[in-house]
């Protein structure tokens, strides 16, 4: 963690990453693997189950305190819906995909 906060602290500029990849990949367990975490991201061992655009932030401002004193993680989620001119647009590019 203080490693962390010493590179944001000399670095003020955002880095930003980008993990592409085929369905079932395993990129969501990459990014689980690399926050040393089970469950941030969904995975599945059979298929890809992500099937979304997802942003992951480091934010040290949401770390809290357990009973023992220790720091521990705590996630924040944003969920941004779209509306439903915008899901029959993205349902319409998504279906002439499957009959091509």
């Amino acid at each position: 963690k203080k490693e962390i906060a010493d590179i944001l602290y000399k670095s003020p500029h955002k880095m930003t990453v980008g993990v592409l990849g085929n369905t079932g990949a395993g990129k969501s367990s990459l990014l689980n693997a690399l926050l040393d975490e089970a469950s941030v991201l969904p995975t599945s061992g059979s298929r890809g189950c992500t099937a979304a655009v997802v942003e992951l932030r480091f934010n040290s401002e949401l770390e809290e305190a357990n009973e023992d004193g220790l720091e521990v993680p705590c996630y924040r989620g944003d969920i941004e819906f779209i509306s439903l001119e915008e899901w029959k647009s993205e349902l319409k590019v998504l279906l002439d995909e499957c009959s091509t």
